[in-house]
């Protein structure tokens, strides 16, 4: 090796250039193993200001003893790359005269040299036209360009954001802090580091804004949110890249397609600005697939025509939209024409798209989507928002479907509403914004995100004077967000008010009338009103049996809805035989995976098992199903093993903070429950009540419902002080938000009253049952089983209170009912009887506890399942002592 003789480099390596060094490796390893009659090619790309030249930079500064000559060679331009190649060929004293001459010139040197070919960015150019015929060189390209690893020989490095800690060392030295400075600038150093997605050129603006005192470290992520466009265009005289700035290295890829005359590079600038709107990772393409097909088949009004109506759409949202859209394509050139214009995106480093089992998803960095926005004018914002937007209502069916993309529109519905203030004008345009945000309302109430839903909707009810019949339809939409929200009153009050001036003003069958009177319905059975709902359903299953087809949908829904009302006043059998005519249907009419199929197996999965049907549950398809079914049916470690399944499935494809996913994490913990498996359980509980803490409001079903089963945990675990905080605290929740006669409010009251009795304060137990039994008898039916149970732990905390003699009045009224409505042998039967047998030998009334006692262990005797009751016989054996004469 006789060491370098030509360094044709215009730059030195950055003083502040960080990490890469496997990068630096994995190149030097490519061009210096063992000899090769191929030209070892090693291509760099990735998006602008990446760093993808100063890796070069930092190669060729270390290697340079490596190679007899190094030559760079600007490739932005073909003309001057060109130029480029002479200058440098002379530079070595060498005869040429064209860029032919320069190439063969250094084809024919014996020597080894190293060609370095920057910003090699167009994608209508070959670039291995530069590349000189000879097994002696090496070459180094870089580039926006994705296609350009065609060309790579000896290895393809796609350059990304730099590691977490070498980003942060970064942003330090150019901003003059020492590595080893405070934990305080390290933590705010990563902040920035955060905020600005690891991009190089970004962080090193940010440290020269922080040394040359423009901005404090600590301050600089407050100043990006409020100048960011101010402080990506800010860089040092000193030490600056090629383009100057973050924005300026983005805006060389707009430059360029914009000069182009090309239809589909005007279709990617346009869809950029859409882009902008959303949020910055995972923009399903399949949004703007399914907005073309609702265009297709939309019967659009002018905005005069549907002036009061917000559920329509109008010709203003059609105006709105890309000029791809108006091109007067079928569906499969859209898609077509869709697909080449991200195409174009990506060839410019500008998108990624990622495909799996959900379909092509769009990617941007965070600084690229920034500069997307501020790139445009306002006037251009608005316009790139509002296009957006139409795209969005288009995509947003008001009449309730299922879909798997909504779940995917979530981040960008919120991305989309949050740039609201910012466009939303007061002009004549308003209105047709206001339907927009309808539609995305309504997005939101699909993904169960009712919080939001319920915000967006009462904000367009106040900033727009619609007519009665949109009025109605924006309190109907408040009223089911309420339902779900667990505002069940407030639900019934304005459902109330609107059914009673549908009767005012509508026909018995009218559809209007008979929704809002499904609405009310369901209102009430949320609010514990079982038997009002089922009146109610009663009613409207009747009418849309006969006004509509048996297999649509509002007339499945609304006997699925009374079924739940049924099992809720404990009419079992009812709800099982009307449940089995809507699965029959759905089975013919639906996917097997639709959720509104597995939700009335999953109902009528409940129905056998309240009727004792338990076999029969479990050949319903529903893994949560059929799971409940094998705990009903005793089947606990089946049930916990296909759960955890289920669980592990949801972990790959749902993010953690996904209701399904925490659902099913919530119903493994109660198999683990029901198994005994109760540390495993409190562990799974506490992560998803910890997890529910910070995505649901503290009075939401979901929220309240985990904390409960986390509650039942801890009792099972014997920590009873833990599990009676717990309940203190839903109960307090739970007397703000629901009636006094609410299930789950009575629900939540009997378990801390049986936390309070595991305790040993049985005095304040049997105090806050009494009002649940008080309030029960006025509810529900004597022979309701949620009325016999609360009625059957009060007496227990009347025993453990030694007031033996109102315990046995009670247990004789729940023993009575039971033998009449329950089979001879089922377990609540048994108990209750038990129970008032050991209440009569505290009495002395030795007869009637022998009677009992020997009727339960002569019964328990004659069941196959499970081990002989020792709690039984040891009480028979202790009636029988106590009757013994003494001696």
């Amino acid at each position: 090796m006789s060491g370098n003789e030509y360094y044709l480099v215009p730059r030195v390596v950055s003083t502040f250039f960080t990490g890469r060094v496997e990068i630096g490796e994995r190149i030097e390893k490519a061009f210096f193993t063992a000899d090769s009659d191929t030209q070892r090619r090693y291509v760099i790309t990735g998006m602008g200001g990446t760093g993808k030249s100063e890796v070069c930079l930092k190669f060729v500064d270390t290697h340079r003893q490596n190679f007899w000559a190094i030559f760079w060679i600007d490739c932005s331009k073909p003309s001057v790359a060109e130029q480029e190649f002479v200058h440098l060929a002379r530079k070595c004293d060498a005869v040429v005269d064209t860029f032919e001459d320069a190439k063969l010139w250094l084809a024919r040197a014996k020597r080894r040299w190293l060609l370095i070919l920057d910003n090699a960015d167009d994608p209508d150019f070959d670039y291995s036209q530069y590349f000189p015929l000879s097994s002696k060189g090496s070459i180094l390209i870089t580039s926006r360009i994705p296609e350009c690893c065609v060309h790579q020989t000896a290895g393809h490095e796609n350059l990304g954001g730099l590691e977490l800690l070498d980003a942060k060392e970064l942003l330090l030295k150019s901003a003059g802090f020492e590595l080893d400075t405070s934990s305080e600038n390290q933590l705010k150093a990563m902040e920035i580091v955060q905020v600005l997605g690891s991009h190089t050129l970004a962080l090193t603006q940010a440290g020269a804004a922080v040394r040359n005192h423009f901005c404090p470290l600590n301050g600089y992520t407050l100043l990006f949110k409020r100048h960011r466009d101010w402080l990506l265009k800010y860089h040092s005289s000193q030490a600056r890249s090629q383009y100057g700035d973050v924005y300026a290295t983005f805006e060389v890829s707009a430059k360029t397609l914009e000069a182009s005359n090309s239809q589909t590079n005007a279709d990617a600038i346009e869809l950029l600005g859409v882009l902008a709107n959303l949020h910055y990772e995972n923009v399903p393409v399949a949004l703007f697939e399914r907005s073309f097909a609702s265009l297709k088949s939309a019967e659009l009004q002018s905005e005069e025509a549907i002036e009061y109506d917000l559920r329509k759409l109008s010709k203003w949202h059609i105006a709105r939209l890309p000029t791809i859209f108006h091109q007067g394509l079928s569906k499969s050139d859209f898609v077509l024409s869709i697909r080449n214009a991200l195409c174009v995106l990506i060839s410019s480093s500008l998108i990624t798209i990622t495909d799996d089992n959900q379909g092509s998803s769009i990617s941007m960095h965070s600084l690229t989507h920034a500069w997307a926005k501020d790139r445009l004018t306002l006037p251009a914002q608005k316009v790139a928002w509002e296009a957006a937007g139409s795209i969005f209502a288009l995509s947003i069916s008001l009449i309730d479907e299922y879909s798997t993309i909504y779940w995917c529109l979530q981040p960008h519905a919120h991305a989309f509403v949050g740039y609201t203030k910012d466009y939303s004008s007061h002009d004549h345009t308003h209105v047709e914004i206001d339907r927009i945000l309808v539609r995305v309302g309504t997005l939101f109430m699909y993904n169960g995100d009712h919080s939001t839903a319920v915000n967006l909707i009462r904000q367009v009810a106040v900033q727009y004077v619609p007519s009665q019949q949109s009025l109605r339809y924006i309190k109907m939409k408040i009223a089911r967000c309420e339902i779900s929200l667990g505002k069940y009153p407030s639900a019934v009050n304005g459902l109330k008010k609107i059914h009673e001036a549908d009767k005012q003003a509508l026909a018995v069958t009218h559809l209007d009338r008979v929704a809002s009177q499904f609405e009310l319905a369901r209102a009430y059975m949320e609010n514990g009103q079982h038997k009002k709902a089922a009146e109610l359903l009663e009613e409207v299953v009747k009418i849309r049996k006969t006004t509509l087809d048996v297999t649509h949908p509002d007339c499945l829904a609304s006997q699925h809805v009374l079924a739940g009302a049924y099992m809720g006043n404990g009419q079992h059998k009812k709800a099982a035989e009307l449940l089995e005519e809507v699965v029959k249907i759905r089975k013919t009419t639906l996917d097997v995976t639709h959720p509104d199929c597995l939700a009335s197996q999953h109902v009528l999965a409940g129905a056998y098992m309240g009727n004792g049907q338990h076999k029969k549950a479990a050949e319903l398809r529903s893994q949560h199903t059929l799971a409940e079914a094998y705990m009903g049916n005793g089947q606990h470690k089946k049930a916990a093993e296909l759960l955890e399944k289920v669980v592990e499935i949801r972990k790959t494809t749902l993010d953690v903070t996904h209701p399904d996913r925490l659902g099913s994490q919530h119903m493994l913990a109660y198999a683990y429950i029901v198994n005994g498996q109760y540390k495993k359980a409190t562990e799974l509980l506490e992560k998803v009540v910890e997890i529910r803490k910070t995505t649901l409001d503290v009075t939401h079903p979901d929220r309240l419902g985990s904390q409960y089963m986390l509650a039942n945990a801890y009792m099972r675990n014997g920590q009873y002080k833990k599990a009676a905080e717990l309940l203190e605290e839903i109960v307090e929740i739970q007397k703000k938000t629901l009636d006094v006669t609410h299930p789950f409010r009575l629900g939540s009251q009997h378990a801390l009253a049986n936390a309070y009795m595991e305790n040993g304060q049985h005095k304040k137990a049997a105090e806050l049952l009494e009002k649940v039994v008080e309030i029960r008898k006025t509810t529900l039916d004597a022979t309701h089983p949620d009325r016999l149970g609360s009625q059957h732990e009060l007496a227990n905390a009347y025993m453990r209170n030694g007031q033996y003699k109102k315990a046995a009045e009670l247990l004789e009224e729940v023993v009575k009912i039971r033998k009449k409505t329950l089979d001879v042998t089922h377990p609540h039967s048994l108990g209750s009887q038990h129970d008032l047998a050991t209440a009569y030998l505290a009495l002395g009334q030795y007869s009637e506890a022998l009677k009992l006692a020997t009727s339960v262990v002569e019964v328990q005797a004659t069941l196959e399942d499970g081990p002989p009751n020792n709690f039984a016989n040891n009480l028979l054996e202790k009636i029988q002592i106590a009757m013994e004469p003494p001696s």
